[in-house]
């Protein structure tokens, strides 16, 4: 069975599904289609996304919440993803493994 291609603003919703680590059945139908909008927009796209605040990502790595073990929101998306693509750049740069490539 052939499986669908997902428009880039489904790709970007299920990336925030995925990095939130929401279940998708609970979700509610278009509660991130604004912000998946918006990031993609802004130049995002759903794998810098995953590698930011995926495991192992800026997130888990760097951020407080993140060391704790907790899964991002999407406030904290809105929040840090500034700080998370600077510092990802910044590393991809020094040449630390990892990091999104910009």
């Amino acid at each position: 069975m052939t499986e669908k291609k997902l428009t880039p603003q489904q790709a970007m919703y299920k990336a925030i599904i995925d990095v939130c680590k929401l279940d998708e059945k609970l979700v509610p139908r278009g509660r991130f289609a604004k912000f998946s909008m918006a990031l993609i927009a802004a130049g995002y796209t759903p794998e810098m996304l995953v590698d930011m605040y995926g495991d192992g990502g800026w997130w888990y790595r760097e951020h407080w919440r993140g060391q704790q073990g907790n899964a991002p929101t999407e406030a904290h998306i809105r929040n840090t993803i500034g700080i998370a693509k600077g510092a990802t750049r910044a590393s991809t740069v020094s040449g630390e493994s990892g990091g999104v490539h910009l």
